[in-house]
């Protein structure tokens, strides 16, 4: 973002901010007018989500979750808050895709170098469409205000913040929309909050596992099979709607009917050994996962990879990215090299 755009943006957040103070309560603080300012159906400001209850506290029905495994997101760190109706379930019949009750609603905060830079909205409608928005927060973080277009270089922290118009392209791999929040991620034992456990023992699922799930195998199996699944599986490569769903054959998403062993699981099957289409040199001879050497595995190189310096079309994930996960791709290599 050139000093013009970041201008005219910081322009448009202290004017919405303004006008927020003066409906008394769209600030990023509940205040008293806060409902009378707010547009449950189109809420212009965090606040008016319902995500706190007094100042920025947490609503008290609003709970805090994280999976074992996050999705990467250049180094942000991030809290994620979940808000089930009064009296619903989550429909897991299928545990492999939950369906989320009318109402739901779903929030992730960013923080990048201590600074909170945007908060993600979800909530379920009436006809099971879901809005998603994103709040960016101010330079004083008193307010968080809708922006729909994505600001590169939020607040100078080399940050970009993805348009509305790319949401849909990764939560789309999920049934009902919902990424992050599901029996693979929550089960691990690095989850916190209201984790697999807590949702059976607080009876919120329709029909409980017997068990909570458990990745296969020793460590360097469950950290790179733990990490595929969360940043390549459960939007994108998978078998049911991910975006790489018909046409690679390439699934990485853990699935709770396939964990007896490493070799069960679709990340075993589709990639050991198998040949990928993307080469970097025509004479490169990639495997998606070339067992025992990581070297020639197209899955961490394109991980590692960044579409810049004319390497357009590298770099998985192809979105919402500009920095690369290189701690946890050396993770994966590891994992590779002791096949």
């Amino acid at each position: 973002m050139d000093t013009k755009q970041t201008t005219g943006f910081a322009k448009l957040l202290g004017g919405l901010a303004l006008l927020c103070l003066s409906a008394n309560g769209c600030d990023g603080t509940a205040g008293d007018g806060a409902v009378n300012a707010c547009s449950a159906a189109d809420p212009k400001t965090l606040v008016c989500t319902g995500l706190y209850g007094s100042g920025q506290a947490i609503a008290g029905d609003v709970l805090e979750y994280a999976p074992a495994e996050s999705l990467w997101a250049d180094g942000a760190v991030k809290r994620r808050f979940i808000r089930l109706p009064p009296g619903s379930k989550i429909d897991s019949r299928d545990m492999d895709e939950w369906v989320f009750p009318v109402g739901t609603q779903t929030w992730k905060e960013f923080t990048v170098a201590g600074r909170k830079v945007e908060t993600r909205y979800a909530e379920k409608r009436t006809d099971g469409s879901w809005l998603r928005t994103t709040y960016v927060w101010s330079d004083d973080e008193t307010s968080a205000v809708e922006v729909t277009a994505g600001v590169q270089n939020v607040r100078g922290t080399g940050y970009d913040v993805p348009p509305q118009t790319e949401c849909n392209e990764c939560h789309d791999g999920a049934a009902d929309g919902v990424l992050g929040f599901e029996a693979i991620g929550l089960s691990g034992a690095a989850a916190t909050g209201l984790t697999m456990q807590a949702l059976i023992d607080q009876g919120l699922l329709t029909q409980p596992p017997a068990q909570v799930p458990v990745i296969p195998g020793g460590p360097l199996d469950v950290a790179a099979l733990g990490w595929l699944h969360a940043n390549c599986g459960n939007a994108c490569h998978n078998g049911t709607s991910g975006a790489a769903a018909g046409w690679t054959g390439l699934h990485m998403r853990l699935t709770v009917g396939a964990l007896a062993t490493v070799q069960d699981t679709d990340t075993y099957k589709t990639a050991l050994g198998v040949a990928s289409s993307f080469q970097p040199t025509p004479d490169a001879g990639f495997l998606r996962i070339a067992p025992g050497d990581p070297a020639h595995s197209a899955i961490p190189f394109r991980a590692s990879a960044r579409n810049a310096g004319g390497h357009a079309g590298w770099q998985m994930p192809p979105i919402a990215t500009n920095v690369a996960d290189l701690a946890d791709v050396d993770a994966v290599e590891a994992w590779i090299t002791s096949l």
